[in-house]
C-alpha cells in the first residue's frame, strides 16, 4: 500500500515525516533507529546526519538559511544548540536573550541552556539570574540541577549544597533504574550524571587532598567515554576546581580536555576562558 509519507519513485520518506521519526527514536534513546530514519529521508545530508558527524558550522549555516521563513522557532533554538556544541557560550547567551525579547514563550524551554553557558563561563551573576525561575528548577531538567549545585558551591552554602546533591542523585539513579528496563542505551546518559555527581561530592569532601585532577581524569579514562560523554564529565569539574581556588588542578584537566578536542578534531578555545589560564602553553 502506498503511504502518504512516502515518495513513490524513491521509496522515501518525506522531509517532514523523517523529523518526526528521527524525534521518537532519539526520545527513545535508539541512535540507530535515529540512522535509519536519516537512510529512508530525502536525498541530501540532512541536520541529524551533520549533527551524528559534528559538522556544527554546517548546521548552523543550515538553521541560518530557515531562520527567516515559517519556522524561524525551531531554527533559532537549533542555532542556540550549535553556539554550544562549539563552545560559544558567550554567544549563546547573546543569542538567547535575543530570541527572549523576541519570543518571550522560548524563555522557558532555553532556560537549561541559559544555565549551561552560564555556568560554563562561570557567570555566576547570570547563572543566578538564569534559576530565578523556581517553576523550571521543579521540572527536574538536570542541567538546571547542575546549574544549582555549582552555585551553590560558589556561595559556599555547604548545608544547601550536599542537599542538591543527595536530591539530584536520587532523582537520576530512579531515572536510570526506569531506563534500564528498556536498554543499556537510555540508561547510559543517566549513568553518565550519576559519575558526574558522584566526582562533585567526591571533590567536596576530598579538596585538600593532593592530586585531585588526576584521580578525577583517572576516573573518566576508566569508564572509556565517548568524546560528548568527557565533555560532560569534565566541563562542570574544571568549573568547580576553579572556583574552589585549585588552580593548578582546574588548568590540569581542561589541558586534558584540550589534547581530547584536537584528538577529535573539536573546537579548542572557549570564548571568554578564565583569566587564570592566560599564558599556559
Amino acid at each position: 500500500t502506498e503511504g502518504k509519507g512516502i515518495d513513490p519513485g524513491g521509496c522515501r520518506v518525506e522531509e517532514q515525516d523523517c523529523e518526526l521519526l528521527q524525534t521518537i527514536y532519539r526520545e527513545l534513546g535508539e541512535p540507530d533507529g535515529v540512522v535509519g530514519a536519516i537512510r529512508i529521508g530525502p536525498s541530501g545530508r540532512t541536520r541529524t546526519e551533520l549533527e551524528l558527524q559534528g559538522k556544527w558550522s554546517d548546521m548552523q549555516a543550515s538553521y541560518e538559511e530557515v531562520a527567516s521563513t515559517d519556522r524561524r522557532r525551531s531554527a533559532l533554538c537549533g542555532l542556540v544548540d550549535c553556539t554550544q556544541a562549539m563552545r560559544r557560550f558567550e554567544s549563546s547567551l547573546q543569542l538567547i536573550s535575543g530570541i527572549r525579547q523576541e519570543m518571550p514563550d522560548l524563555a522557558e524551554q532555553l532556560r537549561p541552556r541559559s544555565v549551561e553557558a552560564a555556568w560554563q563561563l562561570s557567570s555566576w551573576d547570570r547563572l543566578t539570574e538564569a534559576l530565578q525561575a523556581q517553576d523550571q528548577i521543579d521540572t527536574k531538567d538536570f542541567q538546571v540541577q547542575l546549574g544549582d549545585i555549582l552555585l551553590q558551591l560558589h556561595e559556599r552554602n555547604e548545608v544547601k549544597l550536599q542537599q542538591r546533591l543527595q536530591e539530584t542523585t536520587v532523582e537520576v539513579a530512579h531515572a536510570a533504574s526506569l531506563a534500564a528496563q528498556d536498554s543499556y542505551t537510555r540508561a547510559y546518559q543517566h549513568l553518565l550524571r550519576l559519575h558526574l555527581l558522584s566526582d562533585l561530592h567526591w571533590l567536596t569532601q576530598k579538596q585538600q587532598e593532593p592530586g585531585i585532577a588526576q584521580n578525577l581524569l583517572t576516573r573518566c579514562d576508566m569508564s572509556r567515554p565517548s568524546f560528548g560523554a568527557r565533555q560532560a564529565l569534565l566541563g562542570p569539574l574544571k568549573v568547580a576546581l576553579q572556583d574552589m581556588n585549585l588552580r593548578d588542578e582546574a588548568k590540569a584537566v581542561e589541558l586534558a580536555f584540550s589534547r581530547l578536542c584536537r584528538k577529535h578534531g573539536e573546537p579548542v578555545a572557549m570564548e571568554h576562558p578564565d583569566t587564570s589560564f592566560q599564558g599556559t602553553s
